[in-house]
Order: structure tokens, then sequence, then C-alpha cells
């Protein structure tokens, strides 16, 4: 076929793809590049910061500042959800719309914002980190589920989704053992030599996503670092009994694991 016919047809597959992002609906979210005026955003349009630092908000859902060398697509806007995908850089959510309405795919995991401050990074590898400030966010991949509370931060890797979360002021030796462990690389008997009172969330998810001989060993550990309810004995939690659990979340001291509960209901 001659390579004239394959140029005309690539020109015309893009002249398509621009008039379909021109039809697509505005949405309420503007967005400003640098010294740029802001544009109103379309639904399926990309944003790519480039060399500036870019500013994403709306009204209704948060204020997103987006750091340079940053690409983020807005999937769908609507009364349900606000949805993105960052395929790689850096993004910090200020969001007061409703729990479980903001939420931000990447290569690796999806993250549900509950609330209320939080800061994304991504790599092009799928390495990122995700690190609240203010409130809750839930990190997930095909059924691998961590809940980061303020303070706390969580890191991804390529084709295992999110970590193991840990409060930022966790000892290196624990952070150290938990990369490792997530990566495949470490045992998690160093990990839960390393944890310490604050650190009951991080062997909580130990407890509920490890399989073989983990989950018991991390409730052996969890026990003698916080009280827990009768409600969560060890059979129960080892069965897998989801009211178990819950209550073992409850005696985190973090509040009520109702916050996720709902969550998990609406998704």
């Amino acid at each position: 076929m001659p390579r004239r016919y394959w140029w005309l047809l690539g020109a015309a597959v893009i002249v398509l793809g621009s008039v379909t992002l021109l039809r697509a609906p505005l949405t309420d979210w503007r967005y400003t590049a640098g010294k740029n005026e802001a544009i109103q955003v379309r639904t399926g349009q990309t944003l790519d910061s480039g060399k500036s630092t870019a500013t994403l908000e709306s009204r209704l859902t948060g204020e997103l500042q987006i750091e340079p060398n940053s690409r983020l697509r807005l999937v769908a806007s609507g009364d349900r959800q606000q949805r993105f995908e960052l395929e790689q850089g850096t993004i910090h959510a200020l969001i007061w719309a409703p729990p479980g309405k903001f939420v931000v795919d990447t290569p690796v995991a999806r993250t549900i914002d509950l609330g209320y401050r939080h800061t994304l990074q991504m790599s092009k590898s799928g390495e990122g980190v995700l690190s609240v400030d203010i409130g809750w966010v839930a990190f997930e991949w095909q059924g691998v589920e961590s809940f980061i509370p303020a303070g706390a931060s969580c890191k991804t890797n390529p084709n295992k989704g999110p970590g193991t979360p840990w409060f930022t002021d966790a000892s290196p030796e624990l952070q150290s053992a938990l990369v490792a462990f997530d990566a495949g690389q470490g045992s998690l008997e160093i990990a839960l030599r390393a944890a310490g009172v604050r650190d009951a969330i991080t062997v909580w998810h130990l407890m509920t996503r490890s399989k073989g001989e983990a989950p018991s060993q991390a409730y052996d550990v969890l026990a003698e670092l916080i009280p827990l309810p009768a409600e969560a004995g060890r059979e129960a939690i080892l069965a897998g009994k989801s009211e178990a659990i819950y209550a073992a979340w409850d005696a985190l001291g973090l509040g009520s694991a109702e916050i996720w509960r709902t969550w998990k209901r609406s998704w």
C-alpha cells in the first residue's frame, strides 16, 4: 500500500480523535499551567504539565497541585465520582468532596480519597508512594487493599500493587523491612520484630493481607502491642471473619472501621 495512504490514514485518525475530544462534555475542573490562562477541562482530556507547575481546581471537589513532568487524564466527571488516571508525576490533592468520590487510577493501584489531603507520586516504571497529611486514603489493586491514615505512607510495587502502610516516623529498620517484604525479598519476622505500639496499623495489614503462617505470626504480635477485644479472637481472625477483622481494626484507636466499610460497599 502506498506510503501516502498510510500518512493520510494516520492524519485522519488524529483528526477524528480531536473531534471526539471536542465533543466530550466540559466539566467544572479548571486547569492552569505556569503563567497560562485557565482552561476548562473536558472529560477524557489529558493534562501534561511539562516543565511547569500546574493547578487543577473544582469548586465541587477540590484542588490539585501538579508538579512538573506529570501526566494526568480526567476519565470521568459526574455526580457519583471524579476519576483521574495518573500516568506519571506527582499530585498534591486537597479534597472537600464526600469520601469515596475522588478517585485516581495509576498503573499499579487505585487511590480512593476518604478525606482530605494527600500526595501521590508515580514513576513510569510503576513505582510510587502515597502519603496522607489529613484524613484517610484507600489504596486498592486486584483485591489487595491498604488504608492509610494521616501521618502514614504506602509504596506501590510494579505487578504487586500497594504495599504495607507505615507511619512516617516509624523506625528505619521497620521501613526497610517492609520494603523488602513487600518486594518478596525479605522475611516477615524482621518486620514484626521492628514493630512498636504505634506500628499496630502496619501489623494489622500484615495480619490481614499475608498468606501461610504469616497471619498467625502477625496476630500474636498485634495482641502483644494492643489489647484486642473478645470479638477479635485468633480463630475468627485467621478464618477471615469480617466482624473479627473490623473489631481488631477498631482496637487500633484510629477511628471506626465503618469509614472503609462504607467505601467498600460503594465500589
